[in-house]
Parts: C-alpha cells; sequence; structure tokens
C-alpha cells in the first residue's frame, strides 16, 4: 500500500511484474478520465463505499464529506471574491463613464451654446 507520491508507473510496474498488488489514491485527472470512458459515475462517491471493476482495475469508492465541504467553501470563497472584483470593476467604469459623458456634454454645449438645456450630473 501507498500513496501517490510513493508508488510511481515504474514502481507500480516492478509491483505486477512480481505478481503483487497495490492500493493507490487516484489522482483528479484520472477520475475525470474514468467519468469520461464512463467506467464511473459520479453518482457512485457517496458516504457509503462502493466497488467497480474495469479494465482488469478493482476501484474502491467513497465520498469524504470533510473534503467536499473544504471544497465547497473553496468555491465560494472564490465566487465572493469574483463578485466584488466585478463590483469594483463596474464602478471604476461607471466613473469614467460618468466623466467622459459629462466632457463630451460640456463640448456640446459649448458648440451649440445657442440652445439652453439643463441636466442633473450625479456623482
Amino acid at each position: 500500500m501507498g500513496d501517490r507520491g510513493m508508488v510511481k508507473s515504474k514502481g507500480m510496474k516492478a509491483l505486477q511484474e512480481a505478481h503483487l498488488h497495490c492500493i493507490t489514491a487516484l489522482t483528479d485527472q484520472q477520475i475525470r478520465s474514468l467519468l469520461r470512458q464512463k467506467i464511473l459515475q459520479l453518482e457512485l462517491f457517496s458516504e457509503q463505499i462502493c466497488e467497480v471493476e474495469g479494465d482488469g482495475v478493482r476501484y474502491v469508492l467513497r465520498k469524504n464529506e470533510k473534503e467536499a465541504a473544504r471544497e465547497q467553501h473553496r468555491l465560494e470563497d472564490k465566487l465572493e471574491k469574483l463578485v466584488g472584483k466585478i463590483a469594483t470593476r463596474n464602478e471604476h467604469k461607471n466613473r469614467h463613464f460618468g466623466v467622459w459623458m459629462f466632457k463630451l456634454f460640456c463640448r456640446y454645449s459649448v458648440e451649440n451654446s445657442s440652445s439652453k438645456s439643463a441636466f442633473l450630473v450625479e456623482a
């Protein structure tokens, strides 16, 4: 038994040649690949242990609730930061757009001073 850092492909091949079995964790990329190949289904990851065989390999699946909660918190934090950045950018653009419109209005007013108009400019 070993973790992903200990058992590399060369070591796994040596174990197989010696007719030994190993247990290791899958990477996120490996899980995604198995999902695309329809060897695994997302619904199988639950609190109950589930076993699946595919291509001569036995997969033991289980959802880690603590890891799922940590990932959910991370995603919510990223979303909150993104919403904040968008709001800041929009405020900045709106402020500059208002200044641009005011300058355009002033230029237009000077060029057409015969017409009198009143505008409310909010800051």
